[in-house]
């Protein structure tokens, strides 16, 4: 069996986002295919879903976990069951494991390895017939492009988007229906993991979100850019005659709270007005997204309204993003990432070309200037850059936008602009990085094999650890998950050629406890499986008694 699909059951969401967030489970082969929080929403999606494995919890409302078990197998279902367990209440531990549950897991006691080791062991008792998998990785994959759609603003009519959200299980109850932006800090969390760890990492934050913002509201979760999530959501029916508002704020609160007490996740969210048709979902979009922008030249908070943002830009520019100033940004970004004086320059003359053809509309030329403000605000964010300290004569506040009232104005901030950031790329070019990127080389070959994190390599090279990594791409053509990822493989390919060591010793020698996922890494790598790769040396594995086989 390839991919082992879970099910899991519990009427404490605490507990479910817990058990979500565990274990990395797309990397151990396994696929959470849904949660409920009582057995009769359990045995619903049983039915549908056909999970290989149930972790259920004893006591629930409405069902409990021993009618659960007795309700699954009268339907002629066969799912493995891990029962979850208080020390209170083992008796029903007990009654569960005579229906036929395979083991039990105490709720105080639940750590990684343990649950792991438990699900490997169940693993091993599934006999599903195959044919009865239903893909719901299917559905879930059809509303993931259907969302990117529409934030790529692929045109859809009110009838079509409706056909497409009929088709991949979509469906809002209610109008109107909001955005939530989240944008996560510390963006070096999703840089410095491996592509496996980062889809990991990714698919936790989905979940978590997911899991609170559905207690209230019909949504529905997409990732944007890295570290950038997109919640569309509805009031559930039942929901209609109380305060949206309240609820949307106290929603979005408790989203931060779990994201930073599970993930040790800050985030900004922005909150759009409601949108009263389905046309209206990539408006609403960009209206949580602006609002998280405006963080750079308003007040600085975590959760932000649209509504509360009255800003010139909200007057029909919001839809109205140009090709020509969408490159200026681009190139204003990757040239100050790579800390290139000539484009920053050019960027920056090309956004005062625009401005110049603007035909002095102000509420234009207002947003010309700050998109270039907040451009930069953004890469100094990213790199834990203080952007006052750097721009000494164009930092300025919202108000002084505000009374830019000519083109004349703006280019003369623009040239302020300029005077900074060349003072800060020539200051940068000339701290010798490349000395320091060899360090941090140095100390990878190191301690590649340990539990060796960006956060530690930065702080031995007294740098933030997106710069660092950004730093690496520049000079060695590679950041640092993947520059940590080619040291280990060379290290185990010299190994598999060289020792007759077990392929699961060399793994965990390299870095990599689980040999699943050093293989999956090593066959993508290296094109071929690290058995595969021993063959082709000649070179055979030790066996049992020690001896090459």
């Amino acid at each position: 069996m390839n991919i082992c699909r879970i099910l899991i059951v519990d009427d404490d969401a605490t507990m479910r986002i817990a058990l979500k967030s565990l274990i990395a489970w797309k990397q151990h082969g396994y696929e959470l295919i849904g949660e409920a929080a009582d057995g009769k929403s359990a045995l619903d999606i049983a039915k549908v879903e056909f999970p290989h494995i149930i972790i259920t919890d004893m006591k629930m409302p409405v069902m409990d976990g021993l009618t659960l078990i007795r309700k699954i197998y009268e339907e002629g279902l066969h799912p493995v069951f891990l029962v979850l367990s208080s020390y209170d209440d083992f008796e029903l531990v007990k009654s569960a494991l005579k229906l036929g549950a395979f083991d039990y897991l105490l709720k105080l006691e639940l750590e990684s390895t343990v649950l792991l080791n438990c699900l490997n062991e169940a693993r091993n008792q599934i006999t599903a017939d195959p044919h009865q998998v239903i893909s719901h990785r299917s559905r879930l994959e059809k509303q993931n492009r259907l969302l990117k759609d529409i934030l790529c603003n692929i045109f859809y009519s009110e009838s079509e988007m409706k056909l497409e959200m009929e088709a991949c299980g979509m469906c809002f109850d209610t109008l109107p229906i909001y955005c939530f932006f989240i944008k996560a800090g510390d963006l070096y969390k999703f840089e410095e993991n491996t592509e496996e760890e980062y889809d990991t990492f990714r698919f936790s934050v989905l979940n978590v979100v997911t899991e609170i913002v559905q207690d209230c509201f019909d949504a529905y979760c997409v990732e944007g850019k890295t570290g950038e999530f997109y919640v569309l959501a509805s009031l559930k029916k039942f929901l209609t005659d109380e305060s949206p508002h309240s609820i949307m704020v106290s929603t979005v609160r408790r989203i931060q709270e779990m994201l930073r007490q599970y993930l040790n996740l800050p985030c900004v969210i922005g909150i759009s007005e409601g949108g009263l048709s389905l046309k209206e979902l990539k408006l609403s979009c960009r209206q949580a997204s602006e609002a998280v922008r405006t963080q750079y030249y308003m007040s600085r908070q975590d959760i932000i309204e649209w509504k509360d943002c009255h800003t010139p830009i909200q007057q029909d520019l919001l839809m109205n993003d140009r090709v020509e100033v969408l490159q200026a940004k681009q190139q204003l970004k990757n040239a100050l990432l790579t800390l290139n004086l000539n484009d920053t320059v050019s960027s920056l003359r090309q956004f005062s070309s625009l401005i110049c053809a603007t035909a002095f509309q102000l509420n234009m030329i207002l947003f010309l200037v700050l998109e270039i403000f907040i451009c930069v605000q953004e890469v100094f964010d990213q790199f834990g850059i203080e952007s006052k300290i750097i721009l000494k004569k164009s930092w300025k506040s919202y108000y002084f936008f505000l009374s830019i009232q000519d083109t004349k104005k703006a280019q003369l901030w623009i040239n302020d602009l300029i005077t900074d950031l060349t003072e800060y790329i020539h200051e940068e070019n000339n701290k010798e990085y490349r000395r320091i990127i060899e360090r941090a080389k140095k100390i990878i070959h190191r301690y590649y094999s340990e539990k060796l994190s960006l956060t530690y390599l930065a702080n031995e090279v007294h740098l933030n650890p997106s710069y660092l990594s950004t730093l690496m791409k520049k000079y060695i053509g590679m950041n640092y998950s993947e520059y940590l990822t080619y040291v280990r493989i060379e290290a185990a390919k010299q190994m598999l050629t060289n020792s007759d060591e077990k392929i699961s010793v060399i793994a965990s020698q390299v870095g990599y406890d689980d040999q699943f996922y050093f293989n999956r890494l090593f066959k993508r790598t290296v094109g071929i499986s690290p058995g595969e790769y021993r063959k082709r040396t000649g070179r055979q594995e030790k066996s049992e008694g020690g001896t090459a086989t």
